[in-house]
């Protein structure tokens, strides 16, 4: 087996929660007086740390993001997480890397309240190896949580890692940890034209209903 090691983003790669971080958006707005974004600008916060966003789009200061950020997670609790859904197969999908003797781990910038949350909602929490989260809620740094996951989950060639992700963030990402990337082509982070092309990838997953089947199809690579 080629690749033994599997590193997945959260938000557009394991799920659909792109309805959901723009619904909480909205309500965060009401709530904290901020200006009312269009959600075509709304959408460009799926991918990019989202005290980064909040920093570029509303036009506050760090300070000043550590109490939206709190009122963000009692909105995306209110009206985020009913909105969130795992993509078709992706708990198989686990199943399968582990039956191939592969491990996996995920590696999120989601605020680790809501990501913990989602994942034991959804029931992913107990079928992957290891999850490395940004616990202090910082702008947070996606590589090092790669990183981090390459290291709990005994990867000592990175030869042999791929980290999956839908944005260019994550691919940019990727790219510093020294993994190979497989980019979710279908996500809102490369609907951009020309976007995906910037990035150097091993894979591309265009369609949502092929992630377990592509992932299947790797596990087969010697």
């Amino acid at each position: 087996m080629k690749y033994r090691y599997f590193i997945f983003d959260m938000d557009g790669t394991l799920m659909d929660t792109g309805d959901g971080i723009v619904a909480s958006l909205q309500r965060l707005q009401k709530k904290a007086g901020l200006k009312d974004l269009s959600e075509e600008t709304l959408r460009l916060f799926l991918g990019p740390p989202l005290k980064e966003s909040m920093m570029k789009y509303y036009g506050v200061t760090y300070e000043e993001t550590e109490e939206l950020t709190d009122i963000y997670r009692g909105c995306y609790f209110e009206v985020g997480l009913e909105k969130t859904r795992i993509f078709k197969g992706i708990k198989e999908m686990f199943g399968d890397i582990h039956e191939a003797g592969a491990k996996s781990a995920v590696a999120t910038l989601k605020q680790h309240q809501l990501a913990s949350a989602i994942m034991k909602r959804e029931g992913l929490a107990e079928l992957v190896d290891y999850i490395s989260l940004n616990i202090d809620n910082s702008l947070g740094d996606k590589a090092e949580l790669i990183n981090e996951c390459v290291r709990e989950i005994g990867c000592t060639d990175k030869n042999q890692a791929l980290m999956f992700g839908d944005s260019p963030n994550d691919a940019e990402a990727a790219m510093r940890a020294g993994l190979d990337f497989v980019a979710l082509g279908f996500g809102e982070g490369f609907k951009p034209e020309g976007a995906l092309k910037r990035y150097p990838y091993a894979f591309v997953i265009k369609d949502e209903e092929n992630i377990r089947k592509d992932v299947q199809n790797i596990l087969k690579l010697e």
